[in-house]
C-alpha cells in the first residue's frame, strides 16, 4: 500500500479509536476514570502482543525493508542497502 493512503487510513482509524474510547472513558469520574483509562492500556497491549492472524509482529513488530522505504525516512545518516547488500552511506558519513 503506498504511503500517503495508509498515513490517511491510520490517521482515520486512530481518531475513530480515540473519539469512541475517550467518549466511554469520560463518562466515568475519580478512581473509575484511572481504571478504565489502564483497562483500555491493557487490552491494547495484550491484543497487539497475542499477534492475531500475524497482523502486529508481536513484541518484535513488523520490518520494512530497504526497498519500500521512502527515501526521507532511510535514517539519519540516509544509509541504504546497495545491490551487494552492504550499506552504502552519504558523504556525510564519517567513520
Amino acid at each position: 500500500m503506498p504511503l500517503v493512503p495508509s498515513l490517511l487510513l491510520t490517521f482515520g482509524v486512530s481518531l475513530v479509536l480515540a473519539v469512541v474510547l475517550g467518549a466511554i472513558a469520560l463518562r466515568v469520574h475519580g478512581i473509575a476514570f484511572a481504571m478504565v483509562t489502564l483497562a483500555f492500556a491493557q487490552a491494547f497491549y495484550f491484543l497487539v502482543e497475542s499477534n492475531p492472524h500475524n497482523l502486529t509482529g508481536g513484541d518484535t513488530g513488523l520490518s520494512l525493508t530497504y526497498t519500500r522505504l521512502p527515501s526521507f525516512l532511510s535514517g539519519p545518516c540516509r544509509t541504504r542497502e546497495t545491490s551487494t547488500g552492504s550499506p552504502s552511506r552519504s558523504s556525510s558519513w564519517r567513520t
